[in-house]
């Protein structure tokens, strides 16, 4: 089965992705959108074609170049107002924690409430 995508926009005004008639190859180790919002509708369709075409591990998942993940880090962050005073460091590799994840962000800034 071939898959599609759609993009749209939510209450708050920002784009989310959704996968459409997903196969079983796309949808291993995946799932049916983007878990954030971005600020265009550019910017999701892009991200939906860096998820949809990168290089997957032996679990499925999208393997995501540094850059991109930082990308991600800061897009979500600018839609939380609870991480309006947060800046973000590099993305550093470590082992695989108990959800699978390989990697961390540095908060370089966070003032306290």
């Amino acid at each position: 089965m071939k898959y599609g995508y759609a993009v749209e926009q939510n209450a708050d005004g920002r784009w989310q992705w959704f996968v459409i008639g997903a196969n079983e190859d796309f949808a291993s180790g995946s799932f049916g959108g983007s878990l954030i919002s971005f600020a265009t509708k550019e910017a999701a369709e892009t991200d939906f074609h860096q998820h949809a075409t990168g290089e997957r591990d032996t679990y499925g998942r999208v393997i995501r170049p540094k850059a991109e993940i930082q990308n991600l880090v800061r897009t979500a962050a600018e839609a939380t107002p609870e991480c309006a005073d947060h800046e973000f460091g590099e993305v550093y590799w470590h082992e695989r924690d108990a959800s699978g994840c390989n990697w961390d962000i540095r908060v370089l800034i966070c003032a306290e409430n």
